[in-house]
């Protein structure tokens, strides 16, 4: 049976030698010599390109002197599977983790400990334990985070209704600029209308843009700052089911003789200072954000506060040499009208 031709080029590719003679099929020197002769052709028109696929359903790798690694052709290169496999790889490797991080949890008992605890609570069998000054703390925050996110809101559509306000304004002054080319009797009217118009549109700019900012600011301190003490807090919840699950146990062998006594009196004392040190980790986040969020406001509104001076000044000094205009030009109009006849005959003498 004759050898195939794409044998014939992948042997030429291994050997890295292309000056061999490799023993081929007579009946093939033909077909194999156009085979080669487009293939080499690809090669060399492709100087910027070290990727060629098409044989046998590979990728070849070739290094050119000016060869710069970019993919410079127009078909599509063929996809390696070695990304998909890395891909892969990484994939399983997380829920490996993750899998023995739960079978860990679940083998020693927490897992149930805490459900069970939590069903206890929920069907009003098993009482909890309340940290009355840490949920005082944590619905003020609770609030705050609240209310910065309807801040963010109110910010936005304020944000939105100058920018659409602002583009009205200007359409409106090219508007009266236009209409005053052509009305000399009322020009410096419609002239002061648009000066008008198109100061406040672009003094809205500004203000614009620091609402953007401002609205921007307190988003990331939302998602940021706020997400890691809800985690913080949710680690200390955990820790307080677990202590009062081990607390209820206790108790209910702390009168007794049983050879568990001693184990579930040492998991109450272990789970009692876990929730002491999470809940004091949890507290001091809270008091952080809080102050973290005061700072935040401070620094934000000030610079808020520069930009609605600075909107308001810079349209009242606007206004006020767009109106020094208007009379400046109504006097120029109305000169000749206020002159008497008289006078006029005298200065033609």
């Amino acid at each position: 049976m004759p050898t195939p031709v794409v044998a014939d080029v992948q042997a030429v590719e291994e050997d890295g030698d292309a000056g061999e003679d490799i023993p081929l099929d007579i009946s093939q020197d033909e077909s194999r010599d156009k085979k080669n002769d487009s293939f080499m052709a690809r090669t060399n028109d492709s100087d910027t390109d070290d990727r060629m696929s098409g044989v046998a359903g590979k990728d070849y790798i070739r290094s050119f002197p000016q060869s710069s690694g970019k993919t410079t052709s127009d078909k599509p290169a063929q996809s390696s599977s070695a990304p998909a496999s890395d891909t892969f790889s990484r994939w399983m490797s997380g829920v490996k983790k993750w899998s023995q991080k739960q079978t860990a949890e679940i083998t020693s008992g927490k897992t149930w400990l805490r459900t069970k605890q939590q069903i206890s609570e929920q069907m009003g069998s098993a009482n909890k334990t309340v940290d009355n000054e840490l949920m005082a703390k944590v619905d003020a925050v609770k609030e705050m985070e609240h209310d910065l996110k309807v801040l963010s809101e109110l910010t936005k559509e304020l944000a939105g209704s100058m920018a659409k306000a602002a583009e009205s304004q200007l359409a409106l002054s090219a508007c009266f600029e236009h209409l005053s080319k052509g009305s000399n009797d009322i020009a410096a009217e419609l002239l002061y209308h648009q000066r008008a118009q198109d100061l406040m549109g672009k003094n809205s700019v500004g203000l614009i843009e620091t609402l953007n900012f401002f609205r921007t600011q307190v988003l990331e301190f939302v998602k940021s700052k706020m997400a890691a003490v809800w985690a913080k807090y949710g680690q200390y919840d955990k820790c307080r089911i677990e202590y009062d699950a081990c607390r209820m146990q206790y108790e209910s062998l702390k009168d007794t003789q049983s050879p568990k006594l001693p184990a579930a009196e040492a998991k109450f004392l272990e789970a009692y200072n876990r929730m002491g040190d999470t809940r004091t980790v949890a507290f001091n986040a809270l008091v952080e954000v809080d102050k973290q969020k005061t700072e935040l406001l401070r620094k934000q509104l000030d610079g808020m506060s520069n930009a609605v001076v600075m909107y308001i000044t810079g349209n009242h000094a606007g206004m006020e040499d767009a109106r020094a205009r208007l009379e400046t030009a109504k006097q120029e109009r109305l000169a000749p009208a206020e002159r008497s006849p008289a006078t006029t005959e005298l200065g033609s003498l």
